[in-house]
């Protein structure tokens, strides 16, 4: 089935979080603790959610197949301090586990940069687990280069590198 992709509504945060909490469990089971990932709360990516939803213009994207969000895709002025102006950051993309590799994601991300393009942005960045090889390879298909910047977490106890990429915006 096709999904369609439109831009998030308040009444979305609820099931954006519920699918947030299943994405990391299921992607980064190899990187963090299980027990870090079991506990992981809907309720407080629900208060987030419905924060960042509120806000406008629309910053996140959805992607509904079967009447449910399968995906979601969110953006912003670049966070970075070192960031020029004009530069748009991915802030997070997830798609259901049991639809990965579907064409949700190619959705998705054909979205944030129409969406980047209409908000004047000429550049994205985005932040990656340097050891998510999936995530990598996705982002690198769709022209995403690293920049040189790399940051350092710990998540649940474990250490995660984390890589910058970046890609030109195109025009509209």
């Amino acid at each position: 089935m096709v999904a369609m992709i439109r831009a998030a509504t308040i009444d979305d945060a609820q099931a954006i979080a519920e699918l947030h909490v299943r994405s990391w469990q299921s992607a980064y089971r190899d990187h963090f603790p299980a027990a870090y990932l079991a506990a992981l709360s809907v309720a407080d990516r629900a208060k987030m959610w419905t924060a960042i939803t509120a806000k406008q213009p629309p910053r996140v994207g959805v992607s509904i197949a079967s009447e449910s969000i399968v995906g979601f895709v969110s953006t912003s002025a670049s966070r970075d301090d070192d960031a020029a102006a004009g530069v748009g950051e991915i802030n997070a993309m997830y798609v259901e586990p049991s639809r990965w590799r579907t064409g949700i994601g190619a959705g998705l991300m054909q979205w944030a940069l129409e969406q980047s393009a209409s908000r004047g942005w000429s550049a994205l960045t985005l932040w990656v687990l340097r050891d998510n090889a999936s995530a990598c390879a996705f982002y690198e298909a769709w022209g995403w280069r690293p920049d040189g910047a790399t940051q350092t977490e710990t998540i649940g106890g474990a250490e995660a590198v984390e890589v910058r990429l970046r890609r030109a915006v195109p025009s509209p």
